[in-house]
């Protein structure tokens, strides 16, 4: 369902939220993304990928899971949500409580993601009323610690369509507005693997309330039920239900979901697309009219409205791939030749900026900085207090999904300053760096957007963490 939200995007198919969780102990990866840098790097990855929004969270929410501190809370998920946000990205916060909201949307996030629709925090519904953010409200009975015991429907559906009708109209009482709301079944909260496919075969029900539904089935236990080893019954395991994920996306999609929440996101990305496409032919063809604007390739099959039908898919991306390390490589080759105007040229200028955010850069211990003046300023004080640098690049990944590029990789940087004695160059210093580098595609080609620069820690750096 196509409804506007303020402050989003408002996209002709279903959208794509990944997941990011800044946690030890969420049930399919929990502490990939624990360290900061690292779910800002995934972040990124998953906005090449196709994601429209990242959700971040910063507590664990799988069944039996116990609370965490609203400090620890705050601390995990403020300086990614800023970070993301930061570099351009649509990000959702996904909290129970109503202060990590307010920081999260302070920070930058822009829709509201809690699983307990506001009733695990009396003040959710004033902190949403008053910040205007979309809110997505769950159907929720319990605690994650007491979930399974009330599992208890007459009929879920119809419990479920009129439980949530009730938490709208408090929260509409509480000053929220309905265009800020979104509902969520919520699979898998208080409810077996009969429920869950009941509520997903009748999600017109939800859409049917008048408010775009938001599905997160993701690597859910009941889609490990439904794979599970026919020999030994043992469940599929969580990050080996990526296939199913991305049905169900392809399904809610055509049902009329607003969007899907999923950790692996390319598989869902292409889902989803190939639903809208499916749909927008299905609609022209009853109306008995073709496809405009599209071009017939060489293998005989129509072009998009864009064009482009003469070049396959494949071979396409592999050109924009080239493109794109090509512009990044020249980046560093500006950087070595001290040519400021070469790497202004490389970052996106005023004139591509859109609602999705100007230029911003993080070096390594640098605070945040925005717009391409401060960039590039930045980096001539690097070049002020540089006489020689060098980037030697390893590691390098190029991921492409339409209009928006990632390219990660570690810089090795030999740099060195000036000597005591005339003339001479001081000793050359040594450094690496893990950086991501996002790229727009612009009428002048692809220009660097955002980039994300972490050291690498030696061993000694982050020994006390590894006795922790």
């Amino acid at each position: 369902m196509n409804i506007p939200l303020p402050g989003l995007p408002h996209l002709d198919r279903c959208a794509v939220m990944g997941v990011v969780n800044v946690t030890p102990d969420s049930f399919s990866d929990g502490g990939l993304w624990l360290d900061p840098d690292a779910a800002v790097a995934h972040g990124l990855r998953l906005v090449a990928q196709g994601a429209d929004l990242i959700d971040v969270g910063g507590e664990s929410t799988r069944p039996g899971a116990q609370r965490v501190t609203e400090q620890e809370e705050l601390r995990r998920v403020v300086p990614v949500v800023e970070a993301l946000a930061a570099a351009g990205a649509v990000v959702s916060v996904d909290t129970m409580r109503a202060r990590v909201a307010a920081e999260a949307v302070a920070a930058g996030a822009r829709l509201v993601n809690d699983v307990s629709g506001g009733l695990a925090d009396p003040g959710m519904a004033a902190v949403v009323a008053d910040t205007g953010a979309p809110f997505v409200v769950m159907h929720w009975r319990g605690q994650s610690a007491d979930m399974d015991a009330l599992a208890v429907y007459d009929d879920v559906v119809a419990d479920v369509t009129a439980e949530l009708t009730a938490r709208m109209a408090v929260l509409l009482a509480a000053g929220v507005k309905e265009e800020q709301l979104v509902l969520d079944p919520g699979l898998g909260f208080a409810k077996t693997a009969e429920h869950n496919w009941a509520l997903l075969g009748r999600l017109d029900a939800l859409t049917s309330l008048g408010r775009p539904v938001l599905v997160a089935a993701s690597r859910k236990r009941f889609l490990g039920t439904l794979l599970a080893n026919p020999e030994t019954g043992e469940l599929r395991p969580a990050r080996q239900r990526d296939d199913a994920t991305a049905a169900v996306s392809a399904l809610s999609a055509r049902a009329g979901a607003w969007a899907v929440r999923v950790h692996d996101v390319a598989g869902t990305a292409d889902a989803v697309r190939v639903v809208a496409a499916w749909q927008q032919a299905a609609r022209r063809g009853r109306r008995g009219s073709s496809p405009a604007g599209g071009t017939v390739g060489h293998d005989g099959e129509a072009g998009g409205p864009t064009g482009g039908g003469a070049v396959s898919g494949e071979a396409a991306l592999e050109v924009d791939r080239e493109a794109v390390l090509a512009a990044n490589q020249a980046l560093y080759e500006a950087l070595e030749n001290g040519d400021l105007e070469a790497v202004e040229q490389i970052w996106l200028g005023a004139g591509d900026a859109d609602d999705k955010g100007g230029v911003v850069c993080v070096h390594p211990g640098w605070p945040v900085l925005r717009g391409r003046a401060q960039v590039t300023r930045s980096y001539m004080l690097i070049m002020m207090n540089t006489e020689y640098i060098q980037f030697f690049l390893t590691d390098v990944e190029c991921e492409v999904q339409g209009d928006v590029a990632l390219v990660t990789c570690t810089e090795n940087i030999l740099s060195g300053g000036e000597a005591e004695e005339e003339g001479e160059l001081g000793p050359l210093v040594g450094g690496k760096v893990v950086s991501s580098n996002l790229f727009r595609r612009t009428p002048d080609g692809w220009r660097l957007w955002s980039h994300h620069g972490s050291p690498v820690l030696t061993s000694g750096d982050d020994e006390d963490d590894d006795e922790e």
